[in-house]
């Protein structure tokens, strides 16, 4: 079972119901807090002997109280970018609690917790209200036994051998050397040292099935280098080949591209009318050419010959979809 609620809310929804004088049972607690016996019982180990709450187990009501009064729990006086690190650590940490690895994670947020700095005081059951998670961002079940089994196998730097299935081809077993895990374009990637090709790849998570981590023990290769080599991709996708990209934007699209955050190195040239010129090297064609057919006719492929041919024949083909002059 997965908890709906992280750490400090129900640590104050535990706190109010002491504090009204009556014993609550574990059960009360387990269905309010949508939370497994074992989750109740840390979260009130937590609050008597890190916070010392007066909390014991009264045997003849079989409940949870309060010995003596306990002032309201305290605000978390964190920096506002702490208040945000911890509230996006406690949403990322939900995925994994119960696994070993949410175990040790969940352990790390506790700690966090506690700290104290100087900057605002906020109240801890207003983090949460903080951030939103988008539906579409979940990780699934198998994803997240996937993820976790990978992060071990990367840290303790351990082969693996897993089956990969890529659309349109057939399934291949793969022997990899673990590195990095990313989260690309909407989706987490493996960034691993392909063992019988001897080159670094990516690998979709929700690909890989029968994953086996290995006992072969791997070092990691002293000249790769993350930054440099997601420094030319704009998603998931990378290239062998270098690429000068320049895209011109109309006045309509210009303020919002500048807005974005692009990983490679780009430059800004103002052009007459509010447009704008965008230069940057990449190491693929494949996600610029989707970027640019996202913003339409509101922005021009100038370089390379490449690029503007790959729109062009893309554009042909969805033409043939649409037809011209036909009503909808």
């Amino acid at each position: 079972m997965f908890s709906s609620r992280p750490l400090y809310q129900r640590m104050l929804r535990i706190h109010e119901r002491l504090s009204s004088g009556q014993c609550v049972s574990l059960q009360q607690l387990v269905d309010e807090l949508e939370v497994s016996d074992r989750t109740v019982k840390r979260d009130i180990e937590y609050l008597r002997d890190r916070l010392g709450a007066p909390i014991e187990w009264i045997r003849a009501k079989r409940g949870y109280g309060y010995t003596a009064p306990f002032d309201k729990l305290p605000t978390i006086s964190i920096s506002a970018d702490e208040a945000l690190a911890i509230a996006l650590a406690g949403k990322v940490f939900q995925a994994w609690e119960g696994s070993p690895l949410g175990v040790a994670l969940t352990a790390g947020l506790e700690k966090m917790a506690g700290a104290v700095g100087n900057a605002v005081s906020i109240a801890s059951d207003e983090l949460d209200a903080l951030i939103v998670s988008p539906p579409g961002e979940r990780t699934g079940e198998s994803e997240r036994s996937l993820l976790g089994q990978l992060i071990e196998a990367a840290n303790s730097r351990s082969e693996v051998r897993f089956v990969y299935k890529k659309p349109h081809e057939t399934p291949s077993a793969r022997h990899v050397r673990p590195l990095h895990l990313a989260r690309l374009d909407y989706q987490w990637i493996l960034i691993a040292q392909d063992v019988p090709q001897d080159a670094i790849r990516k690998f979709v998570i929700t690909r890989i099935e029968a994953l086996k981590r290995l006992d072969s023990i791997f070092e990691p290769p002293s000249d790769f280098d993350l930054e440099a080599y997601l420094s030319g991709s704009l998603g998931r996708h990378t290239g062998d080949e270098s690429h000068t990209v320049v895209i011109e934007f109309d006045a309509f699209a210009a303020p919002y591209v500048k807005e974005e955050r692009w990983r490679p190195e780009r430059r800004i040239e103002a052009l007459p009318d509010e447009r704008i010129r965008v230069s940057m090297t990449l190491n693929n064609l494949v996600d610029i050419r989707r970027y640019l057919l996202s913003w339409g006719r509101h922005a021009i492929a100038i370089e390379p010959a490449k690029l503007r041919d790959a729109v062009r024949s893309e554009l042909k083909a969805m033409n043939g979809h649409y037809g011209e002059g036909e009503e909808y």
